[in-house]
């Protein structure tokens, strides 16, 4: 039946009855024989029997101290889960049912044993353990499948809600991208004219510099001027933030814009420009709106820096 002798726990009070059993099972079960553990009372011994070392127990009804299903239910409330067949008298089947109530794998009548009756229960009582410890094991597997499933599902969950964070962010990203590029068009549009304005009002302060009168009111319109100029270039540097765009450029090229832009007001202030330039062209991939910038901040701090002209 099985490939390692099955160790077996028998409790009868009755002598003849123990030796008649032992004999069914060695002859039933065949090779390898039984290991079989014989106890005539089990009172005293109750405390230490450790029930778990056995894969079956089979005991009377009748024990004196204590009956079979009183041991039973003690057996069952240490958890242990082993296979007990329990032998009942002659006609007790209120007792075979309180017996299966308890907790009893089968029962069988003492009257009627045989060798084929005590192998049969003993294959019917293993198969019914192992069934169980196979729907154990399947428990098992669903409860860890639905734990590792409610993970899943959590990490699922998080993974979406970090994706929709993810999409919100791309699409501000792509609303201030536009409004970047739409301040940027607006701003260069403003900044053509703006420059012209500003190149005619420093040609006439410089013409007209015999008119006081109208020197202030020139003097005022390059106020404005420059106070639109520091508005339109924060305005640039907010469509400029994170958006480079890089391009290939005469470097030369950009320099001499800018200086074009401020050449007028450098002569206001007595400062006299003076282009050298390398004849050879330069081209680089540049920000040609952040060189610009760059340049423009270098002239302004020189400018600063020369209040006496030079």
């Amino acid at each position: 039946m099985t490939s390692k002798p099955l160790k077996i726990l028998i409790i009868e009070d009755d002598e003849d009855d123990a030796f008649y059993i032992k004999d069914l099972l060695k002859e039933g079960l065949g090779k390898p024989a039984p290991i079989i553990d014989h106890y005539s009372s089990i009172g005293s011994s109750l405390k230490t029997l450790n029930p778990f070392q056995y894969d079956l127990a089979m005991f009377d009804y009748r024990l004196g101290e204590i009956n079979g299903i009183e041991l039973l239910r003690n057996f069952r409330g240490q958890g242990c889960d082993i296979p007990i067949i329990l032998f009942t008298g002659q006609g007790d089947q209120e007792v075979a049912v309180e017996a299966m109530k308890a907790g009893a794998t089968d029962y069988l009548t003492k009257g009627k044993l045989s060798n084929e009756s005590v192998t049969q229960s003993i294959r019917y009582a293993l198969g019914l353990q192992k069934e169980a410890t196979l729907r154990k094991q399947t428990e098992e597997k669903l409860r860890k499948s639905h734990v590792d499933l409610t993970l899943a599902h959590s990490e699922l969950q998080a993974s979406m809600k970090k994706l929709k964070t993810a999409q919100n962010q791309i699409l501000r990203s792509e609303k201030l991208a536009g409004i970047g590029r739409m301040v940027a068009g607006v701003c260069h549009e403003i900044l053509n004219p703006l420059n012209i304005i500003s190149g005619h009002s420093q040609s006439l302060i410089i013409e007209k510099s015999s008119d006081p009168a109208l020197c202030k009111d020139l003097e005022s319109i390059m106020e404005e001027i420059q106070r639109i100029s520091k508005i339109i270039s924060s305005l640039l540097k907010f469509s400029r933030k994170g958006n480079m765009e890089f391009k290939k450029a005469d470097i030369r090229s950009e320099l001499d814009s800018v200086l074009s832009l401020v050449e007028k007001e450098m002569q206001l202030k007595g400062i006299e420009t003076i282009r050298n330039f390398d004849s050879k062209n330069l081209p680089v991939y540049i920000d040609t709106d952040g060189i610009r910038q760059v340049f423009l901040n270098l002239i302004n701090n020189a400018k600063f820096a020369m209040s006496d002209g030079g």
